[in-house]
């Protein structure tokens, strides 16, 4: 039976590449597919870190030291045990050092690695060809397999690098971890997810603020962990008394209010293959979100509003439009929930990874 040597991230916090953890690890698990270990390469202090306000020279800091301990253990791991693939997971940015120094071990083992991009920025970072960009090729050329989770950046590296061996496989969902679509859905709006500025949290309040005035009946929850310091900015930003901040809820609960929801709202300034968007497109609840990332190849042309980023006035055409159409919703989220079920159910998802992973092993063989 194969082996794979995980280096991601588990939570908490839950984000999309913890999600994405937890979900291939359980399916291993429980289909008994592979054999596996687990490094967990969160955050130091993840708990307590600072999303809103912490100093790049910090972060390196803190981040530098961390990579070297990560790839200590996968030095333990290597000389303690036999494995056939390493499956690297990033967001990019600093962690990119960190994996260049597990594929450099890997290499002196020799072992096959996965390196798995779960981020959208890909296309950007190249052309300011900066730091990152080239570090990002560096790993990439390394790699023995990279996977793309969105058409941009799977075009991106079959045109720059068009040697390197790259696959898309996009995110899987178990749907049975969900509760039943709910039928009828409360006169609220939702966003879920982190409070911050790149969340585009703060357009879609001052879209709230034009659109709760005028449908009062109608409320915006934006649930999710912020900075306090940012939460009193956002409040002071509400003007409407129909627009709730919420902290931070257990999952299980907050997809209960994306679920009584009437629809779901990601105004994010960029993205990758957000688990959000597939878990509001399996519960059936309609969505507007940005055009970034994979976002238009996840919900297809039929399966929700797509707005530019940053666009306030976007945003409030598409809360209004939405609030004053109950047939569309009732379209666009049948479409989002017909696709979910048909190309991102997790077994479908887990036998293309299964066939990357045969794959590399033939090639490093």
């Amino acid at each position: 039976m194969m082996k794979i040597l995980f280096c991601i991230p588990m939570p908490p916090p839950n984000g999309g590449i913890t999600k994405w953890s937890t979900l291939v690890t359980n399916h291993l698990k429980n289909n008994r597919e592979a054999e596996f270990e687990i490094i967990d390469i969160s955050p130091v202090n993840k708990k307590k870190i600072n999303t809103y306000k912490e100093g790049m020279l910090r972060r390196a800091l803190v981040q530098g030291i961390a990579m070297f301990g990560t790839n200590r253990k996968v030095k333990r791991k290597l000389n303690g045990g036999q494995f056939d693939i390493i499956h690297i997971t990033t967001s990019g940015s600093l962690a990119v050092f960190r994996d260049l120094l597990i594929m450099r071990t890997a290499k002196k083992f020799k072992v096959a690695v996965v390196y798995h991009l779960h981020f959208g920025r890909l296309e950007e970072c190249f052309k300011a060809n900066n730091w990152e960009g080239k570090l990002l090729k560096k790993a990439i050329a390394m790699s023995t397999a990279t996977v793309a989770i969105d058409p941009k950046t799977y075009e991106v590296i079959n045109k720059t690098m068009p040697d390197v061996n790259v696959e898309m496989i996009a995110n899987p969902i178990d749907t049975n971890e969900l509760p039943d679509p709910q039928e009828n859905k409360e006169r609220k709006v939702s966003f879920i997810g982190w409070k911050v500025k790149t969340k585009g949290v703060e357009e879609l309040i001052s879209a709230w603020n034009k659109v709760g005035k005028k449908f009062p009946d109608y409320t915006l929850q934006l649930i999710g962990p912020s900075n306090p310091e940012y939460e009193r900015h956002l409040q002071g930003m509400a003007q409407v008394p129909n627009l709730k901040i919420m902290k931070e809820l257990p999952h299980d609960k907050a997809m209960e209010e994306m679920n009584s929801s009437s629809f779901f709202v990601l105004p994010s300034y960029t993205e990758g293959f957000p688990y959000v968007i597939l878990e509001a497109m399996a519960l059936r609840t309609p969505i507007i979100a940005t055009d970034v990332g994979a976002i238009s190849e996840m919900i297809g042309k039929d399966g929700g509003i797509l707005v530019e980023a940053k666009s306030t006035q976007q945003l409030t055409t598409a809360l209004e439009y939405y609030i004053q159409n109950d047939s569309v919703r009732i379209e666009c989220a049948n479409a989002a929930y017909k696709k979910v079920i048909e190309n991102y159910e997790i077994s479908a998802v887990m036998r293309k990874i299964q066939d990357l992973w045969n794959s590399v092993c033939l090639v490093n063989k």
